[in-house]
């Protein structure tokens, strides 16, 4: 496999938008009717503004950031306000990488989306 960018341009690519213009967030991290049932159903409040912001981020970008950490505050607090849960639940959120993936993976099946590989190239 090619990897077409590296070094800088390679984190560039995968960083998250420094800021979100209010038309970007209202569209992009207003959460569907669907969404918000799949996020009731998670357990800890924590697991549920991930699994939101995961839902944000892969509708927004067309794929899924290794880590929320240059989400603006204001986005996750938008987010945190439509599924009722506090913003720095957050910071409760496990490091771990099996439950981030779950929540990544669950987030693509919902929006019926798969991760580009050799098959799909």
């Amino acid at each position: 496999m090619r990897t077409l960018l590296r070094g800088k341009e390679r984190l560039d690519f995968d960083a998250l938008p420094i800021e979100i213009d209010e038309h970007t967030r209202n569209r992009f991290f207003t959460l569907p009717p669907p969404a918000l049932k799949i996020i009731a159903a998670k357990r800890g409040d924590h697991n549920k503004l991930d699994f939101a912001l995961h839902w944000c981020w892969l509708s927004l970008l067309g794929w899924q950031p290794g880590n929320f950490d240059r989400t603006t505050s204001e986005a996750i607090a938008f987010v945190a306000q439509q599924i009722k849960v506090d913003p720095a639940a957050l910071s409760h959120y496990p490091q771990g990488v099996v439950t981030w993936r779950d929540h990544a993976a669950e987030v693509r099946r919902a929006l019926n989306w798969r991760k580009y590989s050799t098959r799909e190239h």
